[in-house]
């Protein structure tokens, strides 16, 4: 299955960038596939890391990913997909929180977790790289990126309370400590 995933998303995401960069998005879904990987998880949940963005960012469709991969992986590829571009960043950031909360089933948050370390990540190598031109590839600047990568540390902090693998949840905060409080400068 996850073969599989991995050739759809491909071809979906064929001529697909990552934002400010030329390298071809794939490389981040598979990025996610691999922290999920460490962290053990199951097929399931790496096939869904694979397809994350494809609803969202693509002309692919639920019908189709229910097809290929059943309806459990689309429920998952769905609670990791923003429902309403049209709304505000703002808006959509707090739904995605919002669902982490209190929503998202514990075998998908590590997928959101996982998509999110990646995506901070990249933020801090490119960060490194051009600076303070980081957040004009951006919809939001970077005091509403803190808040809205803090707010998901406290929530994947607070689900993860009680688990036995908690790692990939301890790394995503300490990651938004060292990015946010010591390598991005506030006026």
């Amino acid at each position: 299955m996850i073969t599989k995933a991995i050739e759809f998303a491909a071809i979906a995401h064929n001529g697909q960038y990552r934002k400010g960069t030329n390298i071809p998005y794939i490389v981040h879904p598979m990025t996610v596939m691999y922290y999920l990987m460490d962290n053990c998880c199951c097929e399931k949940q790496l096939t869904a890391a694979i397809l994350h963005d494809v609803l969202e960012d693509t002309i692919s469709t639920s019908k189709e990913i229910e097809k290929e991969f059943g309806t459990e992986i689309l429920e998952m590829v769905t609670y990791l997909t923003e429902p309403n571009k049209s709304k505000s960043w703002k808006e959509r950031k707090e739904h995605t929180i919002n669902v982490i909360k209190n929503e998202m089933p514990l075998n998908v948050l590590y997928v959101s977790c996982a998509d999110k370390l990646h995506n901070l990540r990249c933020f801090h190598e490119n960060y490194l790289k051009i600076g303070e031109k980081l957040w004009s590839n951006f919809a939001a600047p970077k005091e509403e990126q803190k808040w809205y990568y803090k707010s998901l540390a406290d929530a994947f902090i607070h689900r993860a309370k009680g688990l036995d693998n908690k790692k990939l949840f301890e790394d995503f905060n300490e990651e938004v400590n060292v990015f946010f409080n010591s390598i991005v400068k506030f006026d």
